[in-house]
């Protein structure tokens, strides 16, 4: 079903909640540190195994949770994060809202809360990304493009690229941007990567379209870097 990013120190609960998400057909993904969760976060992010939400302790033994949650928003990644905590001061609960997390859920809470709270954030996250009326959409279910109802297949460095752009629509990134966010480094040798896999994704739409109309969708921006315009039309 989804991919969980489950940040916690405590090994019981952890576990716990481990089993439970697992029974209840997710993967799984867990983290007991701060730091442990970033670099897990950070190395999967941009791939097919991107985690679909992250439920994220507050209260962890190296660094608190308020840092890990500004971390991946600075970094403007729309993955759903809720948080969990046994703090009951209104204030931390009103910061934590405030630094981007998309829930906060008080401890202790039924598992089965928690999972109804996950469905409902990543509901609400596909509903607004992508837009309903786009011919290209990002089912985050199934971790697939699709474009006019018709699911278009691709590679994991392919899937990464396209996921890439399609977080920012309409908006153009250059190939360093693209460089550093799928194989986190930005030298210009490498830019030729971009290229190629941009290429093949055009290849694959096209296979569902005209190859016109791919190059729209996929629009090159000259001596800049490329735009998605997943509603079909040329940014104007």
């Amino acid at each position: 079903m989804w991919r969980i990013h489950l940040v916690e120190d405590c090994l019981k609960e952890s576990l716990f909640l481990a089993r439970f998400f697992h029974a209840m057909g997710c993967v799984v993904d867990v983290a007991m540190t701060a730091s442990d969760a970033l670099f897990r976060w950070d190395n999967f992010r941009g791939t097919e195994f991107a985690h679909d939400v992250v439920v994220l302790d507050l209260l962890l033994p190296d660094a608190p949770g308020l840092n890990v949650l500004r971390a991946m928003r600075r970094c403007c990644d729309e993955t759903p994060i809720i948080v969990v905590s046994h703090c009951t001061d209104p204030e931390e609960r009103l910061a934590a809202l405030r630094a981007g997390a998309d829930d906060y859920v008080m401890k202790p809470f039924l598992p089965e809360e928690l999972f109804e709270r996950i469905r409902s954030v990543v509901d609400r996250v596909s509903g607004r990304i992508p837009g309903a009326t786009w011919r290209l959409q990002f089912n985050r279910r199934d971790r697939a493009f699709y474009l006019d109802g018709r699911r278009v297949d691709l590679k994991p460095r392919a899937l990464a690229v396209l996921r890439c752009l399609f977080e920012k629509p309409f908006v153009v990134l250059s190939r360093e941007e693209i460089l550093a966010h799928v194989w986190q480094t930005n030298s210009d040798v490498e830019s030729n990567r971009v290229d190629a896999q941009i290429k093949f994704i055009r290849k694959k739409l096209a296979g569902f379209t005209s190859p016109e109309e791919a190059r729209l969708m996929l629009e090159t921006a000259r001596a800049m870097g490329y735009r998605l315009n997943p509603d079909g039309h040329a940014a104007s």
